[in-house]
């Protein structure tokens, strides 16, 4: 996929400089030429507008392009609005189309902010309603939506489109009211604060700066001293994960943050981080080898084969999701030979291959859609609905605390113990919970619980008494 980007046509005045891709073979409809407005697509004359549809029909790839001041609007805005890439647009017909103010947009990996619009600097000249319109300038919802959209992709774009030119250092000199040798100080410091000092060049052609490392960003900033103290615990939390393939990146991130700005003498983080700690079992380690191919193969929806324990044959899955839960990563997959899911703890994995053929995931593939209830990481067949007598006051506190099923609820009885009931399908883990209580938990249904239950509970006083 390629993506080209050009400057105003004005309908038929400048388009011939897009000559140069008419009868390219090696472009189609995936490849992009978005212009930076003045189009004349929506013109000022129909004579006009049909020739430059018409030109822009005969290019071998997509149009895009954003409004620029020199458009009529009144007729731009009859469109109706359409989602597209992940946001809103004008669809003017199948290969052009309008890509609205402050909206994000995502092509072949990328993000594109787009905000047209600007002032008609010969407007005294112009007709209102008819060559120059009020719309031409954002509206205040138009930069409302902007800011909602920046947030929602916390505010990093890989390109910015817009009609106006970039900002010159005299730009920035008349706003803030100083000096120009103020403003290149304080940019160089900027450069300089977030390591951009050598990677930050500018191109005399292009009339603007560019990264000569495309993946550079700028790094993220904390705000207040409340934010890096959840900074410094999410690192603790993180080292639960440790001797996993993703704790050394997650570390660094968190770690990062956490250091952009000094400690509030009031709040200390790295002190307070210190007195709140999170207790889990120690990871076991993951072959790195393994898991890169498993991320490899779930992006692309790739089919994985592999050894696994001792089982005689290799296993061939569709990786669907990898889980951690109580110190061991799993991959959570459908097993076509079973035609159900099952789990694969990944330390038992060997002998990993991508497979060349794929699956289409369905909807509903995620762990937590499946699951119905909170007991361990366990997907059972079917779902029964739980009552459990509780005789202890202290144990019925204790079980209150958690979110063992959604639908859980408690019923003080007659005879003081209370009755818990909920749907799971668990059945699992929830006889080896329910065990776990001993004698101030027992089971009334459903009957397979109550009869497991009850020859375990056997076997314990057999094996108590000796026997």
């Amino acid at each position: 996929m390629s993506i080209f980007v050009c400057g105003d046509i004005h309908s038929t005045l400048d388009i011939n400089k897009l000559d140069g891709f008419i009868g390219r073979e090696d472009l189609n409809e995936n490849d992009y030429l978005i212009i930076c407005g003045d189009t004349g697509i929506c013109g000022f004359s129909k004579e006009q507008e049909a020739a430059t549809r018409a030109y822009l029909r005969g290019l071998p790839m997509t149009v895009l392009f954003a409004d620029g001041n020199h458009e009529q609007f009144d007729a731009l805005n009859s469109y109706s609005v359409d989602e597209w890439n992940g946001g809103k647009v004008h669809i003017i017909e199948p290969g052009i189309i309008h890509l609205m103010r402050g909206q994000v947009y995502q092509i072949d990996g990328k993000s594109f902010f787009v905000f047209g619009g600007a002032y008609s600097i010969d407007r005294a000249y112009r007709d209102l309603g008819f060559t120059w319109f009020e719309e031409e300038l954002p509206s205040e919802e138009e930069y409302e939506e902007a800011w909602k959209n920046l947030k929602a992709n916390d505010y990093k774009v890989d390109y910015i489109i817009s009609h106006m030119h970039y900002p010159s250092v005299e730009d920035f000199a008349r706003e803030t009211e100083a000096s120009i040798p103020t403003i290149n100080r304080d940019l160089r410091d900027l450069r300089m604060k977030f390591g951009a000092e050598d990677i930050l060049q500018y191109d005399r052609i292009e009339k603007g700066f560019y990264y000569t490392r495309p993946s550079f960003r700028i790094p993220a900033m904390l705000t207040s001293e409340k934010q890096i103290i959840a900074a410094r615990l999410m690192s603790n939390l993180l080292k639960l994960i440790k001797d996993t393939p993703i704790y050394k990146q997650a570390i660094e991130v968190f770690s990062s943050l956490s250091d952009n700005i000094e400690d509030d003498s009031k709040l200390n983080a790295k002190k307070l981080s210190n007195r709140i700690m999170f207790l889990g079992m120690d990871p076991v380690k993951i072959d790195d080898d393994i898991w890169s191919k498993l991320e490899e193969a779930m992006s692309k929806n790739n089919y994985v084969s592999f050894d696994y324990l001792n089982y005689d044959e290799p296993f061939v899955v569709a990786p669907w999701q990898l889980i951690y839960s109580e110190g061991m990563w799993s991959l959570y997959s459908y097993y076509p030979k079973e035609k159900g899911t099952r789990f694969f703890n990944l330390p038992g994995i060997h002998n990993l291959k991508i497979d060349p053929r794929t699956f289409e995931l369905p909807p509903d593939f995620e762990y937590s859609k499946r699951a119905k209830g909170n007991f361990r990481r366990y997907i059972g067949k079917e779902t029964w609905k739980y009552k459990l007598k509780i005789t202890s006051s202290k144990t019925l506190n204790y079980i209150k605390t958690y979110n063992w099923a959604e639908d859980q609820q408690f019923a003080k009885q007659p005879d003081g113990s209370t009755l818990m009931t909920f749907t799971s399908n668990q059945e699992y883990p929830i006889l080896g919970w329910t065990l776990s209580h001993g004698m101030y938990v027992q089971p009334l249904a459903p009957e397979w619980l109550v009869k497991e239950w009850g020859k375990n509970v056997k076997q314990m006083a057999r094996l108590a008494d000796g026997v």
